[in-house]
């Protein structure tokens, strides 16, 4: 049975309708903030999901390489994990802004033994990532490309009307650090996954806030389901998050962690090379998210990040 479920991410209004209620509820999970009114609208357009277990009825674009093929106004990448497949179709029109995302899923009997054997967190796994790659980059990328931004894969506070960012590599503890001063200072949560970023300002990002159990238990909160990957999603009560879209950007950090706190003042073109390569490792970068290849390639330098201070922060490691 279909469902229809929407959201509002920074003006774009995104209707997903899913034959699978798993993938659903993990739309829901993690798109529970993006309402209308709850970021900054960079535009007033629709862009329609799908989620379905049927193959396509299209005419097969041209292949271009082993997983990817190329036609008028479509884009279709073909996503494989153990033995299952997905086939995902963007749909986009002459300026390159996308109409439409269709994910064609299917399963092989030995995914669906391996995925019973271990209560359904193999799936889970799958649509996390497919969710990510394929829906809210490419979002991001047409966003990015559409308004001269960039986008970080960063923790953020604001605090007195400006942003400070954490940057670095997953893991590392970037939403912990964050949630750590808004607990120690009058400082507000202001990201916690991806931060959109220009010259000059960041825009507020109302994504819901996963944590391991660690960090969870060192910071006193609470739980509210299992998000995948060894994270859980934690209950922050409205007040912790800031209530200003467009602010401007104070500093940005490149965390990382060490036996002892260590915060020094660095050169944007490292800081920034040291950001991009964290990055690129973990397959966080926005500018070669795999729907880039319908539009023109970004060139990824320093001269697209913000003209702020910019730091090295060695962060204490947590036993």
């Amino acid at each position: 049975m279909k469902k229809s479920h929407s959201i509002n991410f920074y003006g774009i209004n995104c209707t997903l309708t899913s034959e699978n209620e798993q993938f659903a509820s993990i739309f829901n999970q993690k798109f529970s903030g993006f309402k209308e009114g709850a970021t900054y609208a960079f535009d007033t357009q629709s862009l329609e999901i799908l989620f379905q277990h049927s193959r396509a009825e299209y005419p097969t674009p041209t292949k271009v390489s082993s997983h990817t093929w190329r036609g008028d106004g479509i884009l279709k990448i073909r996503h494989n994990y153990l033995s299952s497949s997905c086939d995902v179709y963007f749909f986009y029109n002459t300026s390159h802004q996308l109409t439409k995302i269709l994910l064609c899923y299917s399963e092989s009997i030995i995914f669906k033994l391996l995925n019973a054997a271990i209560g359904s967190k193999l799936r889970r796994q799958l649509f996390q990532i497919l969710l990510k790659l394929y829906i809210e980059q490419s979002i991001l990328w047409q966003l990015c490309s559409q308004h001269d931004m960039r986008c970080l894969h960063a923790a953020a506070i604001e605090e007195k009307g400006a942003v400070q960012i954490l940057a670095g590599m997953n893991g590392v503890g970037k939403s912990t650090k964050a949630l750590q001063l808004t607990q120690v200072n009058k400082s507000r949560l202001y990201a916690d996954n991806y931060l959109l970023v220009n010259k000059t300002h960041a825009y507020f990002s109302p994504d819901s806030v996963r944590l391991d159990s660690k960090s969870i238990k060192l910071l006193q909160l609470n739980a509210e389901g299992d998000f995948g990957f060894g994270k859980k999603t934690v209950a922050i009560p409205s007040e912790v998050f800031s209530k200003i879209l467009r602010a401007p950007i104070k500093h940005i950090s490149r965390i990382t962690l060490a036996e002892h706190e260590s915060k020094k003042k660095s050169s944007k073109q490292s800081v920034v090379q040291k950001i991009l390569i964290d990055q690129l490792i973990h397959q966080e970068e926005i500018l070669v998210a795999p729907v880039s290849q319908i539009g023109e390639k970004f060139d990824i330098t320093t001269t697209l990040y913000p003209d702020c201070e910019y730091f090295d922060w060695e962060i204490e490691r947590t036993s």
